[in-house]
């Protein structure tokens, strides 16, 4: 699998955000597996995948006293460095592209389990995470 994500770039992504193939990657595979249908792969992962884990990952942010405090102010709400990188759960010595993938698949679980709720406030932490972008 390394091979085929790494030197042949037929699929992206990992373990914890799914596997996907890329175009190279579906033309390979349909000249091997003759033209398999992918969506229903992708349809099986979004319903049966990890939902404990999401479930418990989507209750962690709405208990989170970042999530309360812009329940209680979303026009003006600002965080700062050290409260982003806990809600993502990492350190400060956290690289920049590590937070953007973690807070990309925190907006993926959100948008699957369509919690409208908390779409907001997850762009308002992208555009947070943008200005650390910025600072670096």
């Amino acid at each position: 699998m390394w091979r085929c994500r790494n030197q042949r770039h037929w699929i992206v992504g990992d373990a914890r955000t799914g596997i996907s193939l890329t175009e190279i990657g579906k033309s390979m595979g349909s000249v091997k597996i003759e033209d398999k249908v992918y969506d229903d792969v992708k349809e099986r992962k979004t319903k049966g995948h990890n939902i404990k884990a999401d479930s418990k990952l989507l209750n962690y942010i709405r208990e989170h006293p970042l999530y309360k405090r812009y329940l209680k102010n979303p026009k003006s709400f600002t965080s700062s460095e050290s409260e982003l990188r806990n809600i993502l759960k990492s350190t400060m010595e956290t690289d920049y592209k590590t937070l953007s993938r973690n807070l990309d698949y925190l907006i993926k679980i959100i948008q699957d389990y369509g919690k409208e709720e908390l779409i907001d406030f997850s762009k308002k932490l992208k555009e947070q995470l943008g200005d650390i972008k910025e600072d670096e």
